[in-house]
């Protein structure tokens, strides 16, 4: 039973992750030319001037136009703590087109998750019922798989429209001051958000089932959490509370190709709680 807890809420981390971290083409540019590493590029410290005006334009333009990046993160999700080291690719702004690998840490457990053509493979001690066959997946694709149906709308939002319809409920930006996030120097804003409003923009209450609404009357009004982003707009860190997850989130190699492959077919079986 522990490491069923710990596989959905491992689940659920990752889909909060590429919620956050990740870009696809959404067409347009505001010019610019990402180096991952926080330098000017083509726009120049713009992330440094950044306000509830333009925070959304820029930093969803940014991670759209890099399209991939690598995470760092710890995380604590219904009562039990995770470390989670990863990488995201989003080529066209879908879940088909989303590339994942990512090693997630904790409750005595270690996942490895990769996620390759809208189907999640996951591998842990315990997680398959045939000891030949280590991996599990999940075709996130399919309509008629519950489970998958869930995990497909929040994988969904890792295109970065989606992103940008967060941050339109937005209530405040302050910028704190220029910090340093492991090695990159970043602009540091505390970002104040419209709960509700931001999980009704970012189509999050689809997946909350039939008891949406009294589940959104019972969020907060409003939450804030902690943006640091580097002079071309890229988050370098993030720092927040989710919906009772606390993630503390840092990124680099913006833009960096991403490689992951389906493991051997004959060492998966279908995923069954």
């Amino acid at each position: 039973m522990r490491f069923r807890r710990f596989t959905a809420s491992a689940a659920t981390v990752v889909a909060a992750f590429a919620l956050t971290a990740c870009g696809g083409d959404d067409g347009g540019s505001t010019g610019g030319t990402v180096d991952g590493g926080g330098g000017s590029g083509g726009t120049a410290a713009v992330g440094a001037s950044l306000t509830k005006a333009n925070f959304s334009e820029q930093v969803s333009q940014a991670t759209s136009d890099a399209n991939s990046v690598h995470m760092e993160g710890d995380v604590s999700a219904q009562g039990q703590s995770f470390t989670m080291s990863g990488d995201v690719e989003v080529s066209q702004g879908s879940l088909e087109d989303t590339s994942m690998s990512m090693t997630m840490e904790g409750a005595g457990q270690e996942m490895e998750m990769l996620l390759v053509d809208g189907v999640m493979y996951m591998k842990a001690d315990g997680i398959s019922k045939d000891p030949s066959k280590p991996w599990v997946s999940i075709d996130l694709t399919d309509p008629s798989n519950p489970f998958g149906s869930m995990y497909k709308q929040l994988m969904a939002n890792a295109d970065p429209s989606q992103l940008a319809k967060s941050f339109e409920a937005l209530t405040k930006v302050e910028k704190v001051g220029n910090e340093d996030v492991d090695g990159v120097e970043a602009t540091h804003y505390t970002v104040t958000v419209d709960v509700k409003g931001a999980v009704k923009a970012m189509g999050l209450a689809d997946s909350l089932g039939p008891d949406a609404e009294s589940m959104l009357q019972s969020l907060p009004k409003s939450t804030a959490y902690e943006v640091w982003v580097t002079d071309d707009a890229l988050p370098a860190r993030m720092s927040m509370n989710m919906m009772g997850t606390d993630m503390d989130l840092r990124f680099s190699d913006w833009g960096e190709d991403v490689s992951v492959e389906a493991p051997p077919s004959d060492e998966v079986s279908e995923f069954s709680l």
